[in-house]
C-alpha cells in the first residue's frame, strides 16, 4: 500500500465537506459541512461502494479498521489518520456521457464561467443515470482501490444529489515503510 497526500484543492474540499484530515484531541473531527445545495429528492440515487458497515459515523469506522487490522500509528495530535480525494468533472463532461442536466436557476459568481448558469443532474429514476456514468465512477473506484489497497478503503460513495456528480473516496494512508527524505541532494548540493 502507498501513502497518498492529495492536492491542496482536494484537501480544502474534504475539509469543507467532512473535516476529516487531522487528528485533534481524542480523535479526528468528522462533521459534514458543505455548500448546502443538496437535492433531497436525488439523495436516493447516491451510491455507496464502501459504506459505514454498521458504524454510526466515519470516526468509529476509521478507528475500528485501524485496531482490527493492527495498524501501528503515531498517536500525536497531527497524525494523518485518513486521506481522501474527490473524483469528478464538469457538467459538460457528464452531459457528453448522457446524464440529463437542468438549469438550477443560479449562476456562477466567480471564475471562468462568471454569470453563466449552474447545471445539476436532472434525475427522476435510476434509469436516468447512463451506463457510461456508472463506468466512469466504477473504473475510478477500482483504480484508486488498487492503488491504496482495498483493505485500506474506509468509505467511498457517489453523490448525485449535489450540483456536480462526484465520488468521495476515503482511505487509511498506510505505508509499508516510512521514508522521511523528500529530496535527495546530488554532487552539487
Amino acid at each position: 500500500s502507498l501513502g497518498y497526500y492529495p492536492h491542496s484543492a482536494v484537501q480544502n474540499h474534504i475539509r469543507q465537506h467532512h473535516n476529516l484530515c487531522k487528528r485533534r484531541g481524542n480523535g479526528p473531527v468528522f462533521s459534514r459541512k458543505g455548500s448546502g445545495n443538496y437535492d433531497k429528492e436525488r439523495t436516493q440515487f447516491n451510491i455507496e461502494y464502501v459504506g459505514l458497515d454498521g458504524h454510526t459515523n466515519l470516526k468509529s469506522k476509521v478507528y475500528d479498521t485501524i485496531y482490527t487490522n493492527k495498524i501501528h500509528f503515531n498517536k500525536g495530535d497531527n497524525t494523518n489518520l485518513l486521506n481522501g480525494c474527490i473524483v469528478t468533472s464538469g457538467p459538460d463532461f457528464f452531459k457528453k456521457l448522457g446524464l440529463p442536466m437542468k438549469d438550477t436557476g443560479r449562476t456562477y459568481i466567480e471564475g471562468k464561467y462568471i454569470g453563466e448558469p449552474i447545471y445539476c443532474p436532472d434525475l427522476k429514476s435510476k434509469d436516468d443515470i447512463p451506463e457510461q456514468v456508472y463506468k466512469y465512477f466504477n473504473e475510478s473506484f477500482n483504480f484508486l482501490s488498487d492503488f491504496v489497497g482495498k483493505e485500506n478503503v474506509v468509505y467511498a460513495a457517489i453523490h448525485l444529489d449535489e450540483d456536480t456528480p462526484h465520488m468521495h473516496f476515503y482511505f487509511l494512508p498506510v505505508v509499508n515503510s516510512v521514508q522521511r527524505k523528500v529530496f535527495e541532494t546530488d554532487e552539487t548540493g
